[in-house]
């Protein structure tokens, strides 16, 4: 299959999940405790695709562990301070939103459950007193659905690129059959979650279901616009292909990571009653990370004569 053929795969599986994921606030009853049942499978496939899956290839590109390193840090310090600025990646959902049927104009109430067990020194209580005497504020700009859509677009122009490397690093060593399938794999199972975010602002707001679902489509066709821009420009390279190819790919190493720890980091002291259901599903995520890996030709991860030379050099004499 061409990368063209490939890609044009790829985009309508992603507008598919994305208009699921989007449209999930309408149809079924969400609670925190299943979110972050899907966050911790995702959370735990993107961690392994970026560690297992892009940092090898990016070191075989790079021919360098120091390059590859530097890749990595870059894109997850860019990602973290993006993430801290613009606060956009975040997989909550409004207590309650106002939900517009897709044949009415007539908003009707949805009640979203999200309930913490919170079991911590430092409570969260959603039940306490905001203005108790000695409470704690922190006030906050609340951000509109325009804001996180332009942010999350941004984020998965970056997932476009990754994939678009991970497609040309397939193909550069003759893995024809689905090139970039575990990084596909991993942003494919995070866009319903995106999409979701966006959908229960765009809700909140009230905005259409049919101004919703565009909406939502044309975010999801961001990520294949990505692939594409890297892919047409990387053609552009000549010599400089290889290393440009390597540094990409160790960027988006480092931003999967960060992601992935944005997502998983902030409930790892809640959920005590959950906690053997969510470790279990990290460690599928990562599993399933390992298996792709595992998949793959051997001589992708083989290493070239420039390596063996400059890390393991001939014993003297």
């Amino acid at each position: 299959m061409s990368l063209s053929a490939t890609l044009i795969s790829y985009s309508i599986l992603l507008v598919f999940v994305g208009l699921i994921g989007g449209s999930l606030p309408q149809f079924i009853r969400l609670t925190h405790g299943r979110m972050q049942m899907i966050i911790s499978f995702v959370g735990g496939l993107m961690l392994g695709i970026g560690i297992l899956h892009l940092m090898p290839h990016a070191f075989i590109q790079l021919e360098s562990i120091d390059g590859t390193a530097r890749g990595v840090i870059l894109g997850l310090t860019a990602m973290f301070i993006f993430l801290r600025w613009f606060h956009f990646h975040e997989h909550e959902l409004p207590e309650t939103v106002e939900v517009i049927p897709p044949d009415s104009q007539t908003l009707l109430p949805l009640a979203i459950h999200h309930h913490h067990d919170h079991d911590h020194d430092h409570s969260h209580d959603h039940d306490e007193d905001l203005n108790a005497p000695g409470h704690c504020q922190h006030p906050r700009h609340r951000p509109t659905w325009a804001m996180i859509f332009t942010g999350l677009a941004i984020h998965t122009l970056l997932d476009g690129m990754a994939l678009g490397a991970s497609m040309q690093s397939d193909v550069d060593h003759n893995h024809l059959l689905w090139p970039g399938f575990g990084t596909y794999l991993a942003i494919v199972l995070h866009k319903p979650l995106d999409a979701l975010t966006i959908s229960s602002m765009m809700i909140r707001e009230g905005v259409s279901f049919k101004s919703r679902a565009l909406w939502i489509a044309g975010y999801c066709l961001v990520c294949p616009l990505g692939a594409i821009l890297f892919l047409a420009g990387v053609e552009q390279l000549g010599g400089l292909q290889q290393q440009f190819l390597g540094s990409v790919l160790a960027f988006s190493a480092g931003v999967f990571i960060c992601i992935a720890l944005s997502d998983l980091l902030p409930e790892i002291e809640f959920h005590s009653h959950d906690r053997v259901k969510l470790t279990s599903l990290l460690l599928a995520g990562i599993l399933l990370a390992m298996a792709i890996s595992w998949v793959e030709p051997a001589h992708q991860h083989r290493l070239t004569p420039n390596i063996i030379e400059e890390y393991f050099p001939p014993a003297p004499g």
